[in-house]
């Protein structure tokens, strides 16, 4: 089989297995390499007043998905309030953009 037809292959089968659930797929945050993208994402929050700044968070869920560059995907929690953020990367372009911010819990008072 060709080099490039088997590679053509497996990218297809990959595509299609990460095209379920929106083709995001739960992945291991590294605070070396999703650190950066997670601090957009805090800092978004913070300019929206959707959380304080004072505190130490990290993502209780953490997924991602390839795109033109990647699309990360925050579960962040603080206190009782749910957010879920979305940030792309583009590193060869030096770019972190969020993409949607969605609070996914508010507490019942």
């Amino acid at each position: 089989m060709n080099k490039n037809l088997f590679i053509a292959v497996i990218a297809c089968c990959l595509a299609l297995a990460y095209a379920q659930n929106g083709g995001y797929h739960v992945a291991e945050y590294n605070e070396k390499l999703h650190g950066p993208a997670f601090k957009v994402a805090i800092q978004r929050l913070v300019e929206l007043k959707l959380i304080s700044s004072n505190g130490i968070l990290h993502p209780e869920a953490f997924y991602q998905k390839i795109v033109s560059g990647v699309l990360y995907k925050f579960v962040i929690r603080e206190g009782k309030n749910v957010f879920e953020v979305e940030v792309w990367s583009q590193p060869w372009l030096k770019k972190l953009e969020v993409q949607s911010v969605k609070q996914i819990h508010t507490p019942k008072n």
